[in-house]
């Protein structure tokens, strides 16, 4: 798995989320290349949540909105991506 900040932020508040957080976590933990590609409809479909579910996921991270979150996850992976090349 690709890592990032953000990622890392996720992963280890696993055993703090409530059941559909840990949902959503897992499809972006999975998948985080995907994710900078999805929207919020397809994601809240993975991971079996309603869109606003999401929304709250992300604010719950810091990030106004899902957007912000992608946009965000995308450049981490490219700047890891580029050290690793």
């Amino acid at each position: 798995m690709k890592s990032s900040y953000v990622l890392k932020i996720i992963e280890n508040n696993m055993d703090e989320y409530s059941a559909s957080y840990r949902r959503i976590a897992e499809v972006i933990l999975e998948q985080p290349e995907k994710i900078v590609r999805m929207s919020i409809s397809k994601l809240s479909q993975l991971a079996n949540v309603s869109d606003p579910t999401i929304m709250r996921f992300c604010a719950m991270l810091g990030f106004p909105g899902f957007k912000d979150f992608k946009l965000l996850l995308a450049k981490e992976l490219a700047i890891k991506e580029n050290y690793v090349h």
